[in-house]
């Protein structure tokens, strides 16, 4: 089962805009310590480590800046270059 969801969004919001633009910067810096890692470790290895960095400390990544990260990385998958 999907769900649709919807929001209201205001073009030229600066508030958005910074959220898109922090939430950008922050998946490069994430991609290139990924890219790091790597070489020392296979790939479900990297993505448990990453996830438990994500799991284990809510308070340095809640839910906004959380979902802010996953949204810029699906527009980058998509293939939207940012």
């Amino acid at each position: 089962m999907s769900e649709t969801y919807t929001a209201e969004v205001e073009p030229g919001d600066p508030h958005n805009d910074q959220m898109a633009a922090r939430a950008t910067e922050e998946l490069d810096w994430h991609l290139g310590s990924t890219r790091n890692a790597l070489p020392q470790g296979g790939r479900v290895e990297v993505m448990t480590l990453i996830a438990s960095a994500f799991i284990n400390n809510p308070e340095a990544y809640p839910r906004e800046r959380l979902a802010s990260i996953l949204a810029a990385a699906l527009m980058r998958l998509a293939g939207d270059p940012a």
